[in-house]
C-alpha cells in the first residue's frame, strides 16, 4: 500500500500539463498549479504527452487513493465485526 503520509504539504490540485515545445524528436511540456505556479519542466518523447497529463492528475490521483484507502478501511471493519 502506498505512503500517502509522504505527500503532506504538496501543492494542491488541479495541475496543467501545458506543451510549449513541439519538435520532430520531443514533446516539452510544464506542469502548472491552479495559481499558475510553476511545478516542473517534462520533456515527453513522442508519447503524445501522456507522462506530463499524468504527472499533472497526480493530486487527483492522490485524492482517489486516499478516498479508496477510507472504503477499504470501513469494509475491513464491517467483515471483521468491529464498530466505526
Amino acid at each position: 500500500m502506498i505512503n500517502t503520509d509522504k505527500y503532506t504539504g504538496h501543492t494542491e490540485g488541479p495541475w496543467v500539463a501545458t506543451q510549449i515545445k513541439r519538435s520532430e524528436y520531443s514533446d516539452e511540456y510544464i506542469i502548472e498549479s491552479g495559481d499558475g505556479m510553476l511545478m516542473t519542466g517534462f520533456v515527453g518523447l513522442g508519447n503524445d504527452g501522456v507522462n506530463a497529463k499524468l504527472m499533472a492528475d497526480a493530486p487527483l490521483l492522490l485524492a482517489e487513493v486516499k478516498r479508496l484507502k477510507a472504503k477499504l478501511f470501513e469494509a475491513e471493519l464491517w467483515v471483521n465485526n468491529d464498530s466505526y
